[in-house]
């Protein structure tokens, strides 16, 4: 079976929050499984002779049908035109280009920011470490992380550092987590969040930003309770992940804004929105990369942070985005690839690492 064959093949789903795996390269139809569309498509009887495909001819059917880099496409540079979606993966009018392995391992759900001496910290999900780079290319790993899981860290205006994380009660429930720090090295005791509205307050996986107005904006994943049936894989059921925000005047006590700003629930992202990062570009326009049961990292974009719109698929394979505004102006994106032990098998003698990669986001021009 050929390399490309086998990533199509490969889709790798940890349904737990605090993690989402996806691992996709080539988005190939399956053979013989209709979509389920919103009106059933007129399927067309086929003898038994015709139902009769070898394996050698589903893989070749496959490889002509892929979706493949347009022509042009080279040095790692990932372009696709945005398309109406059809129930299948929809590319961004984005152009991102890949990068390299960064960190080697099985970690998830990364955080990256800049220390005081302009040099840069990395911290690892799945094992609390903590990797440092004087460039954001290069990095070594050197001790561990004194703050949760899958922390947000900001950099504050007035100095200091403030990091946020969530941590499990059961349930699909979590508390809020947060604590300061002077040097983003050394960090004080954590402090649970507050709201005077807790029973909308709640979720894991935070992203907080400082919108233009100085307000702290924070997005977050929520599970359930209701559930989606998965159209293009018959059969699995899962609970929906969506994406929700609060806003909050000093990081500490939040008030959840109304609606949803990413939801899961819909078919364009196939019952899965979570594990996002959100910057504000220098154009003013809010944009968002996350989890998507569809697209694998996707992204959106909003005026004032709270209406998105999706535009797809950013193009690269993994998943768990974080986002980091370098003082250049170059966005580069930080992302988990995640290969389970019951899948490593399956990738022996192919050119796939597990571990933290990166990639760049063309110029915005405003």
């Amino acid at each position: 079976m050929t390399k490309k064959i086998l990533i199509s093949l490969i889709i790798l789903v940890g349904l737990s929050v605090g993690g989402f795996f996806i691992y996709k390269n080539i988005s190939a139809p399956e053979a013989g499984v209709p979509k389920v569309e919103e009106e059933a498509p007129v399927v067309e009887e086929r003898s038994e002779e015709e139902e009769e495909v070898s394996e050698d001819k589903v893989e070749k059917q496959a490889e002509e049908q892929a979706v493949l880099p347009e022509e042009g496409e080279d040095q790692g540079v990932k372009f696709f035109h945005f398309e109406k979606f059809t129930g299948v993966e929809r590319k961004a009018d984005v152009k991102w280009t890949s990068e390299d392995l960064r960190v080697s391992g099985d970690f998830v759900d990364s955080e990256v920011f800049q220390l005081p001496d302009d040099s840069y910290a990395l911290h690892l999900g799945g094992f609390g470490k903590v990797a440092y780079s004087q460039d954001g290319l290069t990095w070594s790993i050197s001790g561990d992380s004194a703050v949760g899981e899958a922390p947000s860290i900001l950099k504050l205006p007035d100095g200091g550092y403030r990091a946020w994380w969530s941590v499990p009660k059961g349930d699909e429930t979590f508390d809020m987590l947060t604590a300061f720090s002077s040097d983003g090295y050394n960090w004080g005791n954590e402090t649970k969040l507050t709201s005077s509205n807790m029973e909308d307050f709640y979720g894991a996986l935070p992203a907080v930003i400082i919108s233009p107005d100085g307000t702290y904006r924070m997005y977050y994943t929520r599970t359930g309770p209701d559930t989606f049936m998965k159209s293009d894989l018959p059969g699995v059921e899962l609970y929906i992940k969506r994406i929700y925000s609060a806003h909050s005047s000093d990081g500490l006590a939040w008030e959840p804004d109304p609606g949803i700003r990413i939801d899961g629930g819909e078919e364009a992202d196939k019952g899965h929105s979570s594990s996002n990062d959100v910057y504000v570009r220098k154009d003013g326009k809010y944009e968002m990369v996350y989890n998507s049961g569809n697209y694998g990292i996707g992204i959106a974009v909003s005026d004032d942070g709270l209406n998105w719109t999706r535009l797809g698929s950013t193009g690269m394979d993994g998943a768990d985005p974080v986002v980091n505004v370098f003082s250049d102006g170059t966005v580069r994106m930080y992302y988990a690839v995640y290969i389970p032990e019951s899948k490593k098998q399956d990738v022996v003698g192919l050119d796939i690492q597990a571990g933290i990669y990166s990639a760049v986001r063309e110029p915005i021009l405003k």
